[in-house]
């Protein structure tokens, strides 16, 4: 956002974050709104506004982590 001025697709969060699956990412984001980090206007897909910008690194970070935590359980499932 402080390249563009405003914010990312969901295509764009996607690509930025090497992760193909949309559903995921609008998981992510659902997490991210009911944490009140982020706020979204429902039907516009450049409309996320961040609340803090510190908060939002830490619950990012913790979603990879457990985003990691279920490819291992999945790759271990397969194994």
């Amino acid at each position: 956002m402080e390249e563009n001025k405003y914010p990312p697709t969901v295509r764009e969060i996607s690509k930025g974050i090497n992760l193909n699956s949309a559903s995921t990412i609008l998981r992510y984001l659902d997490q991210l709104e009911a944490a009140a980090l982020i706020k979204r206007v429902p039907g516009a897909p450049r409309a996320i506004v961040i609340k803090s910008d510190h908060s939002l690194e830490d619950e990012l970070q913790r979603l990879r982590e457990q985003n990691e935590q279920l490819l291992a359980r999945l790759e271990g499932a397969n194994a």
